[in-house]
Order: C-alpha cells, then structure tokens, then sequence
C-alpha cells in the first residue's frame, strides 16, 4: 500500500450571521444545488449551509465546502459572518438525523405505570416540589419527559402508606 487514505464522505456546515430575505436564501440554496448543498435559515437571525463532500478528514472537507460556499455567498448576499464550522462524518450526520427531535412524551397514564402507582396519585405527586414538571399541558392533560419521570423514581424516597400526623408541641 503506497500510503494514501481513501477519502470519507463528510457533512460540513458553515453557520452564518445574517438573515437575509427567503428569495435570496432561495437564489442561494440554487446556485449551490448542483455542488449537494442545501441552504436553511436558523431562528436567530442566522442561516446555515450544509454540504457533503469526500475529502481525507476535516480540514481537507471544510476547506473543499469553503471553495464552494464562500464564492456563491459573496456573490448573491455580499459580506456574511461565519460564526460556526461543523464537520463530521456522513454516518454521524446520517445518525443525528434520524435522531428523535423530541423527547419521549408521557401522560399520567404512563407516568402511573413507570412510578407503580395510580394516574390520581401522579397527579397529587405534582404537588412534591421534587416532582418534575410537565413539559406542556394539553386539553387531555399534562405530558412529561419520560427521561424526568425515570429520573424521579430513581430518586424518589417512597415510604408506603400514609404520612403520619405531626403533632406541633
């Protein structure tokens, strides 16, 4: 073997400061189609570009998507900040994509069956400072973070029957 390393497939994304209008992030995302470069806006007030090329590792993939990126976006939006630069394999990006985006969702129901106690008992465990909170409350009730919920029963100091009464003296 002479030495040489076969290229990987890399995802590399340039993030930049800067919100242009959606018909310039369109013009954009066009002239960079034919290279297998999307272009997204970013909630704030920022865009990013993401692209796949094969390149030996990092530094060779961001340095190729640069060649491609900064051209088209000095062209079509002028001067833009870059103010992130991620690279990392197509297997890693392919994994985070496919990665839920939201967490597992639990309603009293289920939080009942996880805690071995009835649905009207989660409810009075709402009251438990300690107990999480639900992460939003629909018309047929709250839902929790599963991963909360394992959380709190790992640590919760669950003493069977009822508290007793503490007399003041």
């Amino acid at each position: 073997m002479n030495g040489e390393q076969r290229p990987d497939d890399w995802a590399v994304t340039f993030t930049f400061e800067a919100a242009p209008d959606h018909g310039l992030l369109e013009k954009l995302g066009g002239a960079l189609e034919p290279h297998d470069v999307s272009v997204a806006a970013v909630p704030t007030d920022s865009f990013a570009v993401t692209g796949h090329v094969g390149a030996v590792g990092p530094v060779e993939a961001i340095t190729s998507m640069q060649a491609l990126v900064a051209p088209a976006v000095a062209m079509i939006l002028g001067v833009a900040e870059v103010v992130a630069i991620e690279a990392m394999t197509e297997d890693e990006y392919e994994r985070r994509a496919d990665a839920p985006t939201l967490p597992e969702m639990v309603g009293a129901s289920e939080v009942g069956e996880m805690l071995g106690v009835s649905r009207q008992r989660v409810h009075q465990l709402r009251e438990n400072s300690a107990f999480p909170a639900p992460l939003v409350e629909v018309s047929m009730g709250p839902l929790w973070d599963a991963r909360a919920i394992e959380a709190f029963a790992r640590e919760w100091d669950r003493r069977p029957g009822r508290p007793r009464l503490q007399v003041a003296q």
